[in-house]
């Protein structure tokens, strides 16, 4: 079965630009993750952090937009895009890698 699946760069920057929050500093990031996945422990969320370290991100001055707001769009672009689209895509693979019928 033909499938296409994909994200872009930044894809939720424009999401996390509309929220009424800031992201300024790793404690930024880690209450707004904690805020919109409550049901997570302190520990999973530290150990989902610590797969997006802060020193890999830059800030945007021309768009006054510091590291962390990237760091926090990456983390949540890949649950909101990246990880749904690779779960389907191998859903879609299992699936149809059996199926008898021929494209």
């Amino acid at each position: 079965m033909p499938l296409i699946l994909g994200w872009g760069e930044n894809d939720a920057t424009i999401i996390l630009a509309t929220e009424p929050f800031t992201f300024n500093t790793p404690a930024d990031t880690k209450a707004f993750i904690s805020l919109i996945y409550p049901y997570l422990t302190s520990s999973t969320v530290s150990k989902l952090l610590d797969l997006y370290p802060s020193a890999d991100f830059e800030a945007n001055d021309a768009a006054n937009r510091s590291a962390e707001f990237y760091r926090s769009s990456e983390l949540f672009r890949d649950i909101i895009f990246v990880c749904p689209s690779l779960f389907f895509g191998s859903a879609m693979a299992k699936k149809y890698s059996t199926s008898q019928t021929k494209p």
